[in-house]
Order: C-alpha cells, then sequence, then structure tokens
C-alpha cells in the first residue's frame, strides 16, 4: 500500500477542469499533488476535509501586492482567501526600477506623510537618502535595490508564501528617464533611455509590462510611447497589461474639463497589442459606456454588450485579447466591492 506525506480523505474535489465536482481522496508528496482517487493508502499526515471542497488554489491575476510583500512577506490575508499566486506590478506601478527615488514605502501612508505632507495629492515619490534611515528604524531593512532584478532577489531572501508573478510599471521606468519633469510628452532621447530598462526587466523574469493612464506619471504618456516599449515585451512573449484610460488624470478638473470617452481606453490598449503582436490583458474591465439616468436593466445591458463586443472584434481579427474583472456590480472601484464567492455561485 503506498504511503503519501500528506493525505485528504472525504473531499469534494473541484479541479479548475470545469468538471463536475466529485468526491475522493487526494495525495501530496512533496510540493506535488501526486494522486487523486479512492483507497490511497496510508501518509504522514492525514486530512479529513469532511466533505470540503478542495480545489487548485486561486490566480489573483491582478493584484498590488508586490508593493507590501516585503513587509508581509507570509501574505495571510491571500492565503486565507486560497490565492497562492498573484500577479503584482499593475496600473503602471512597481517597485523597480529605482534611482534617487523610491516607491515602495507608498503603502507606509503615516512614513509618507510624516516625511512629505500634502493636503491633497500626496507623493509616493521620496529620495532613497531621506526615507532609508527612517525607514529601517520601522522595519529593520532598507530599500537597497535597483532593478527588478534585485528586487526579486530581496523578495527570495525573504521567502514569501504565495507565489509571485512579477509585472513591471510604466511609471518607474518613466521616471528613470524623464524624473519629475513627466507632466509631458517624452522626447525621443527619452523614450530611447526608457528602453533599456524594459529590457533589464524583461531579462530579470518579468512577465511583461503594465501601464496607468489615469495616474501619474502613465497619464502623460502617448501611445507611440507605450508602443516603442511593448515592442521590447513582445520580444519576450510578454504580456501589455493596461489600466486603461477611462476617468483621466484622477487629479481635481477645470470647470469645462470632461474625461476622455471611456472605450477609447481599451481600444487604444488592443491597438498597441496590434501593432506589436504582444498580448494584451485589460485589467479590471467594467461596462465603459455611460447609462444617465440609471435603474433600467436593458440599458446597462447594452452598455456591457457594447463593451464586450469591442474586445470580442479582437479575437475575432485574431488579436491575443483578454480582460480580468473586480467582482462587483460596477466592474471597478476598491469600494464596491462585494466577495470573490459571488463569481463561485453555481
Amino acid at each position: 500500500m503506498s504511503s503519501h506525506d500528506v493525505l485528504i480523505k472525504n473531499a469534494l474535489i473541484v479541479d479548475g477542469t470545469g468538471a463536475a465536482p466529485y468526491k475522493a481522496e487526494l495525495a501530496v508528496d512533496g510540493e506535488r499533488v501526486s494522486s487523486i482517487g479512492s483507497d490511497l493508502g496510508r501518509a504522514d499526515k492525514v486530512i479529513d476535509a469532511g466533505g470540503k471542497v478542495v480545489c487548485p488554489g486561486f490566480i489573483d491575476v491582478h493584484n498590488h501586492g508586490d508593493l507590501s510583500i516585503l513587509y508581509y512577506p507570509n501574505a495571510e490575508g491571500y492565503v486565507r482567501q486560497g490565492i497562492t499566486t498573484f500577479i503584482g506590478g499593475q496600473c503602471g506601478s512597481s517597485p523597480a526600477p529605482i534611482d534617487e527615488y523610491v516607491v515602495e514605502g507608498t503603502i507606509l501612508y503615516d512614513l509618507i506623510h510624516e516625511m512629505k505632507p500634502a493636503m491633497y495629492y500626496p507623493s509616493g515619490l521620496i529620495k532613497r537618502a531621506e526615507f532609508n534611515p527612517r525607514h529601517r528604524e520601522l522595519v529593520g531593512w532598507e530599500i537597497d535595490w535597483h532593478t527588478m532584478g534585485e528586487f526579486l532577489a530581496k523578495v527570495e531572501s525573504f521567502g514569501i508564501s504565495p507565489n509571485m508573478v512579477p509585472m513591471v510599471g510604466h511609471g518607474p521606468i518613466r521616471i528613470m528617464a524623464m524624473g519629475l519633469d513627466y507632466e509631458r510628452k517624452a522626447t525621443e532621447d527619452e523614450i530611447e533611455a526608457m528602453k533599456p530598462h524594459m529590457k533589464q526587466a524583461m531579462k530579470d523574469r518579468c512577465r511583461g509590462f503594465s501601464v496607468g493612464r489615469d495616474y501619474d506619471p502613465g497619464y502623460w504618456a502617448e501611445k507611440s510611447e507605450l508602443i516603442e516599449l511593448t515592442k521590447i515585451v513582445a520580444e519576450y512573449k510578454g504580456v501589455y497589461q493596461s489600466h486603461s484610460l477611462r476617468t483621466g488624470l484622477r487629479k481635481a478638473r477645470r470647470p469645462g474639463e470632461f474625461p476622455p470617452p471611456k472605450i477609447n481606453g481599451i481600444k487604444e490598449a488592443i491597438d498597441v497589442g496590434r501593432q506589436t503582436g504582444a498580448a494584451v490583458e485589460i485589467s479590471h474591465l467594467g461596462s465603459l459606456y455611460d447609462v444617465y439616468p440609471g435603474g433600467s436593466p436593458m440599458l446597462d445591458e447594452a452598455a456591457a454588450r457594447s463593451t464586450l463586443k469591442v474586445v470580442d472584434d479582437a479575437i475575432e481579427e485574431g488579436l491575443d485579447v483578454s480582460f480580468d474583472v473586480i467582482p462587483n456590480t460596477g466592474g471597478y472601484g476598491l469600494y464596491s466591492t462585494t466577495h470573490l464567492v459571488s463569481f463561485l455561485l453555481p
């Protein structure tokens, strides 16, 4: 009779293939599921699932945990939700590349406000030389990396619970080339200066490139800049992930200024893929046509279908386009999110 490291009995298996759930035993040896079936033998550790679901870990395809993983390497909040892999580096932000200015401390809001108080629009950018001494007092380590490769080595030295798939953000790459003078179109020389940072990040095992088109500094880029950088991503068979332009720069507008047409944002993202050959992932897609006044299910459905048709047409064209959503009625927004379980109901 076989002997295993771990044996889970009386489990309801949901295997992720779309097949109907079924009752079985599951054996684990080392770091792998070695067998699923009945009467699998003995084990050093036996767990009675009591009829509960046993399934593959969830993959969170849009996550900013790369900015906090060194502070919370066990990532209990993810693991307790069944998330075993997350894709970080979203919306144009990532922990590297960095030089004089660092961005990692943006999750330490109290520290940022202490060092750079601001009434309306606090900046997460702070000089490394100023930030590190205070940061070391609080957490015991410094932000000592410059490239994504060096950051990932730091993560591996800490040891983390979930798997992390890194993306490199457009924001830090743009700042490396333009400094804080980023509220404008980049010159050709500046775009050329961005390219080595992109190439290095892809060599450092980043899965792709993300942009945040509603935020500084990504808002100020022209599509031609994004295309030039994504050409490098395509060379590595990477993914272009777009927080598409839909609200416009998320700062106060002058009277008479209006947000851009939301649908144009995903059209831009798709065209970047079309012109570079890179796969495109549209972040937290929601209905991109406003219905006012609201309250009409028929009009809401028409707006959603019209949004999805743009994606469907791109796929029909032969482009590699996909999207993720936030499980709520509006499609996006931390403060309107309900529960992941709403997507798992039968």
